[in-house]
């Protein structure tokens, strides 16, 4: 189904017990086009997840929607999204940190193919930031756990380690047999 129609939502859910939302525009040129596929959409699935019964509604959202500093269309269409979620009585709000591994086309993952493209690690902004990177099989982990367990809230999904930036490149590259300085 496609949650951008304008037509009426019919019974998309019928018979659905749990609603795993992950769908959301990342990254575009086109502010507009962000809010329709990233709060509107979500609005929509709410809505017919409350019309249909559906018990549990589990959503995939960011961290950075704690970041007062970032002035970013992504956050803040994420912000008003949860909005929406958290009119779901029985709701999970997952807030993922730093997701990578396979199939990953951005974030920590294009450092890390950046990186392998190099024979050195270069050091962004001085590296004083620290990280938990968290892989894209614990955060399905997460997922599922929060649809069969009675969890509920808003919580920050983080990976059990924090490092620095330049401690989780080496250790990526060492994973693919790259060593790097």
């Amino acid at each position: 189904f496609d949650l951008l129609s304008e037509g009426p939502p019919d019974r998309w859910l019928e018979g659905v017990i749990c609603v795993v939302h992950l769908a959301a525009l990342l990254r575009k040129q086109d502010p507009s086009l962000m809010e329709r596929a990233n709060v509107d959409a979500t609005r929509r699935l709410v809505a017919a997840a409350q019309e249909a019964g559906v018990k549990k509604f589990v959503f995939a959202s960011t961290e950075n929607v704690l970041r007062e500093d970032l002035d970013d269309a992504y956050a803040a269409t994420k912000r008003r999204a949860e909005e929406a979620v958290r009119g779901f009585a029985n709701h999970l709000i997952l807030r993922p940190s730093f997701v990578y591994g396979p199939g990953d086309t951005h974030g920590l993952s294009r450092l890390v193919e950046t990186v392998l493209k190099s024979p050195v690690i270069p050091l962004f902004g001085g590296l004083k930031g620290r990280i938990q990177p968290l892989h894209v099989d614990d955060m399905a982990e997460y997922l599922w756990r929060g649809v069969q367990t009675g969890v509920r809230g808003t919580y920050l999904a983080a990976g059990g380690e924090t490092l620095g930036l330049n401690d989780f490149l080496k250790r990526a590259c060492a994973a693919r047999g790259a060593r790097r300085l």
